[in-house]
């Protein structure tokens, strides 16, 4: 029995997985920038020559369905690419960043745990009265502000 939800819920996360892959790969071809504007300089841009070696060196010059294959073969082998920002694997970069994201996650997590419970808590021994209005209001005001704030100085650009 508990195999065999294992194994359902194994298997719901690789659909899960693979569609978050199929949605990211095409929300990158649709938006409606070019990608090699964002990389090269506009002199470079505008040499056909240029622009033909850094297509096909990413594999731009191929049909959809064939990008997607070789998007989908790169990220399985753990190859998600370089940064354009950095110039370094992208991998490299998740690396280096994720244990300040875990603390900063674990740092809001906590700081709602300790305010939000209690908050929560007085707020339905109150329920409908002034008390619960303005712990709600004071809920939706953090969570207004949480959701704004930008998360790293590359965002503010």
């Amino acid at each position: 029995m508990l195999f065999r939800y294992l194994e359902q819920r194994l298997a719901f996360a690789g659909v899960a997985l693979f569609g978050a892959i199929l949605v990211a790969f095409l929300v990158a071809h649709l938006v409606p920038a070019d990608p090699l504007a964002v990389v090269l300089s506009d002199t470079a841009t505008k040499d056909p020559s240029i622009r033909a070696a850094y297509m096909k060196r990413w594999g731009l010059d191929r049909p959809l369905p064939e990008q997607f294959l070789f998007y989908l073969a790169n990220v399985v082998h753990g190859d998600l690419g370089e940064s354009f920002t950095t110039r370094r694997p992208v991998l490299r970069d998740l690396a280096q960043f994720l244990p300040a994201t875990i603390e900063l996650s674990c740092a809001a997590f906590a700081v709602s745990v300790v305010f939000g419970v209690p908050l929560g808590v007085w707020a339905a021994l109150r329920h409908n009265r002034s008390a619960d209005h303005a712990a709600r209001l004071l809920s939706l005001i953090g969570a207004a502000s949480a959701s704004s704030t930008p998360t790293s100085p590359a965002r503010r650009r």
